[in-house]
């Protein structure tokens, strides 16, 4: 793998449109794979449960008809529709062939028509089912266990920068200069200029700082690559995304952004405990919702236990609840 850390870099880019940012990710997903061949990126939104709505598409290197007829497939019924949303929302990386055409088998006879092997899928996605696809052509299916590994650490920051652009684009468009609004400022030296509530306790500040220290090294080019990518976690202290900044005078800052999944209300768990039960329900481990998180692997066990507890305690309150 070739400068995974150019990935990381890329998600956070947040200064460029939805297209831009598309195609910048695109490209650099391609390069770090090792890849000269056709990619392509979008954005899209499962929430609904029932199909999937594409936003924005950026291509490269491929002819723009295979692009329109992969996102046109023949009307599906609602089983296969359902299924096909499931799909998306539970795979992170994989073969497009292995993986989709038994689903929708117009893509293989669409693959085959353009004389494509297969894609590559990266996929990357929280419990909001609101996510970013990265295809790259390939002609190879199977990675080992630990390139799998890696690359579903490196969709978690493109999931991460994808849902932090959501969050900025929704304060410029009220008038909010996003910058204001930071948690927390950090100087390259790693020191916390300016705090709010949730970044003052001395433990915030800790974690913060660290986290900046983490992302220092992983960027240091000799590093090993998945050395690198495990000193930059998706968030800090579950709460934070650390986004690089350049003032107008050219000054450098890091701001510190509150970009955590943001779920529906449950009575019966709290907050974190419903994000890491749904980081749980897309089929991710203890130590990959650690990661997304930026917790300790034993805290995501302990939520994880705690929210089914709840949860099992409140399905017999129903059950024995008068009819």
């Amino acid at each position: 793998m070739k400068d995974p850390i150019s990935i990381i870099e890329a998600a956070y880019r947040v200064d460029n449109s939805d297209s831009g940012w598309l195609a910048e990710l695109a490209q650099t997903t391609a390069r770090a794979m090792g890849h000269n061949q056709g990619v392509m990126a979008f954005q899209y939104d499962a929430s609904s449960g029932d199909w999937i709505h594409i936003r924005n598409v950026a291509f490269e290197r491929l002819p723009p008809e295979f692009v329109q007829r992969i996102f046109d497939q023949p009307e599906a019924s609602l089983e296969q529709r359902k299924a096909f949303t499931r799909l998306y929302t539970s795979l992170s990386f994989g073969s497009l062939r292995e993986k989709f055409v038994p689903v929708a088998p117009g893509i293989g006879v669409l693959l085959e028509h353009f004389g494509f092997e297969d894609l590559v899928g990266i996929n990357a996605l929280d419990p909001t089912a609101r996510g970013c696809m990265i295809g790259v052509v390939a002609g190879k299916r199977r990675f080992p266990r630990r390139t799998v590994e890696v690359w579903r650490r490196l969709a978690a920051h493109v999931a991460a920068g994808n849902r932090l652009r959501r969050t900025l684009q929704a304060l410029t468009q009220e008038n909010v200069d996003p910058t204001t609004t930071a948690e927390a400022v950090l100087t390259p030296a790693g020191r916390v200029e300016h705090a709010l509530d949730p970044a003052k306790p001395r433990a915030a500040r800790t974690a913060l700082c660290d986290a900046l220290v983490g992302i220092h090294r992983a960027r240091a080019r000799n590093a090993d690559p998945a050395r690198a990518i495990d000193l930059w976690r998706a968030l800090v202290s579950g709460r934070w995304s650390i986004v690089e900044h350049f003032e107008r005078d050219g000054k450098r800052y890091y701001l510190a952004h509150k970009n955590d999944p943001e779920l529906a209300e449950d009575r019966a768990l709290t907050p974190r405990e419903r994000q890491v039960l749904g980081y749980a329900e897309l089929g991710h481990s203890d130590k990959l919702i650690a990661y997304e998180l930026g917790l300790a692997p034993s805290t995501v066990s302990t939520l994880l236990s705690t929210a089914r507890r709840k949860l099992g305690r409140s399905l017999e309150l129903l059950r024995s609840s008068p009819k």
